[in-house]
């Protein structure tokens, strides 16, 4: 609240005007919300001290042996805080890395290299590792090899020039770009890696690149289980489409392509459309769409899986229910899972959710406050709204600013004198989760603005931007960061291409969009897990895409940008802190068979 002149308050009075001081200094601070301020970040690792410290003592090998057992225990529990002290003492230890033992030297370098994953520096955290070779045996140059690649090949390739960098982070940085650029061409990935090889003979293949065999790029043929009549048909045509587009790309790349043959699955019982199906005797199946068709062929393809060609249906499974077929799909809570969890990586830790009433909007929000709970945060207020109401009025209501002005009035009619007053906002909220279509996602952010809200942080889900967002909107929409499939943000202009960029998926009617894409990504999926090493995530255009713990179930992760002067910018992600491990070591992944 602003500060008011005594003369506002003076009446004829002095012992009415010494009440009224009185009360306003216990009533006034009423005025915002009677929550505390949110606190302080936790589970960040706190930025090291820059102030120069003695140097101790080296420490002896069963000092530093404890020492670093404790930070492997910190990692574990997911102690970035302790993480960082103990790593800040060891650096000032005076310890001499290179005097070590070459297993401490590689624990120490472990746990170094975990906590810059964490911060968001895959290139660092593998620098880390990677400077260690040529390590004094094979195995151990494979294992930090191991260790070191999935920082690298977890996302884009951007950032600080490799000019500086040592020849083994060079070499696996060029493999993970070369990797993730042929993705849409994974029969080519055999001759990739021996030009690799060629190229860089002192540096060994991560082990999940090293098969011995690789399937020859013969012509698949698959079956398409989609609704092309009903209610779902644009659906299952953008899907077609998107699927044709896909192999029409990989025939002018030289691929062999696949045979496709398209089953209606709303034209006849699944039973029916299944058996059709499988009368054309193909390599694989992709389809059906809605949740009761996933779970209907999911269980007529029960005990079937060795005589059945693999499915790969573009839904989820009912919670709990063993999987005969593979799922891949567009699931608003794994968007809303993303988010929270970003954010709370990024510092906040009590949120406002602002969410439509729409049933994908409920879904996304109720998964967003489920797992940012879980990791510690809390949610202040989630407040829905209905996008024909007073937008206005349920941002005002989600910021208590009313009630600020209830508080005033009450006041001036019990002291009877003319207060001059300024509303607030409530103060123990740190960022907002904006969850809505595009034009209420505007008004949205314009009236967080207005009601004083306009310093916050807001995030929000990727249906708040249009598919071709106007000036205006751009301008709406100013400092907020997006959750984002790569096919619309190389849509959008941002650094790299300051124009509209190159557009990957070919135009469509924009609601349908995402299904164009997750169209092309069932082909592209078919075929890596096929062709390339099936413990590697692949770039799609819906997300990066990974298998999960549950089996036969992919996940995507959504890229993350914000908008600044009509320009995305990607974010510099974090992650969850956690010992690094080597992709396709513990255990094989899992893969589609070949045919």
């Amino acid at each position: 609240m602003r500060s008011v002149p005594l003369s506002v308050y003076r009446s004829r009075s002095s012992g009415r005007w010494a009440l009224a001081a009185l009360l306003l200094a216990t009533l006034l601070g009423a005025c915002s919300t009677p929550n505390p301020p949110p606190p302080g970040p936790k589970g960040q690792a706190p930025a090291r001290a820059t102030e120069d410290r003695p140097a101790g003592r080296s420490l002896a090998l069963p000092e530093l042996t404890g020492a670093l057992a404790q930070a492997e225990a910190a990692l574990a529990a997911g102690d970035d805080s302790r993480l960082a002290d103990l790593l800040g003492r060891l650096l000032q230890s005076g310890t001499t890395e290179t005097n070590l033992p070459f297993a401490l030297r590689l624990r120490w370098r472990a746990l170094r290299s975990a906590e810059a994953l964490a911060a968001g520096q895959g290139r660092a955290s593998a620098g880390i590792l990677l400077d260690l070779l040529p390590a004094p045996t094979a195995q151990e140059t494979q294992a930090i090899v191991d260790l070191a690649f999935p920082s690298l090949i977890r996302g884009p390739l951007s950032g600080a020039s490799l000019e500086d960098a040592s020849d083994a982070l060079r070499a696996y940085a060029a493999l993970s770009h070369q990797i993730q650029s042929s993705a849409r061409r994974p029969y080519a990935l055999s001759d990739q890696l021996a030009s690799w090889q060629a190229k860089w003979p002192a540096f060994p293949l991560p082990s999940s690149l090293q098969r011995e065999t690789r399937p020859a790029p013969v012509p698949l043929r698959v079956a398409v289980l989609l609704p092309f009549s009903g209610p779902l048909q644009s659906a299952g045509e953008a899907l077609r489409d998107g699927l044709l587009s896909a192999q029409f790309e990989n025939l002018q790349a030289g691929e062999p392509g696949a045979q496709l043959r398209f089953f209606d699955s709303a034209g006849a019982p699944l039973a029916t459309v299944l058996a059709q199906a499988l009368a054309f005797q193909p390599d694989h199946i992709i389809g059906p769409l809605t949740r009761d068709e996933v779970a209907t062929l999911n269980g007529l393809a029960q005990g079937q899986e060795t005589t059945t060609p693999p499915i790969l249906a573009l839904n989820r499974l009912p919670a709990a229910t063993p999987a005969a077929v593979w799922s891949y799909a567009l699931e608003p809570e794994e968007e809303g899972e993303q988010l929270a969890e970003q954010s709370w990586l990024q510092g906040h830790r009590r949120l406002l959710i602002l969410h439509d009433q729409a049933p994908w909007a409920q879904r996304l929000a109720s998964a967003a406050e489920t797992r940012f709970e879980r990791l510690g945060g809390e949610i202040a207020e989630r407040q829905g709204f209905s996008a024909t109401a007073d937008l206005g009025a349920a941002v005002a209501a989600a910021l208590l600013v009313e009630e600020g002005e209830n508080r005033s009035r009450a006041l001036r009619r019990l002291l009877r004198v003319p207060l001059e007053t300024e509303p607030r906002r409530r103060q123990d909220i740190d960022g907002v989760l904006l969850i809505a279509d595009p034009l209420p996602g505007q008004t949205l952010k314009s009236a967080l603005a207005y009601y004083f809200a306009g310093d916050l942080p807001v995030w929000a889900s990727s249906q708040v931007l249009a598919p071709e967002p106007s000036p205006t909107a751009l301008k709406d929409l100013e400092a907020v960061t997006f959750a984002l499939p790569p096919w619309r943000l190389h849509r959008l202009p941002g650094p790299a291409h300051p124009d509209q960029g190159a557009k990957p998926v070919p135009e469509s009617r924009p609601p349908l969009g995402p299904l164009h894409a997750l169209g092309a990504d069932a082909w592209f999926l078919i075929h890596w897990q096929r062709g390339a090493a099936g413990a590697l995530p692949f770039p799609g255009l819906t997300g990066q895409i990974a298998n999960t713990e549950q089996p036969r179930r992919f996940s995507r992760h959504l890229s993350f940008a914000q908008l600044r002067k009509g320009r995305f910018s990607p974010l510099a992600e974090l992650a969850p802190l956690a010992p690094l491990t080597a992709a396709g070591q513990s255990e094989t992944a899992p893969r589609l068979p070949a045919p």
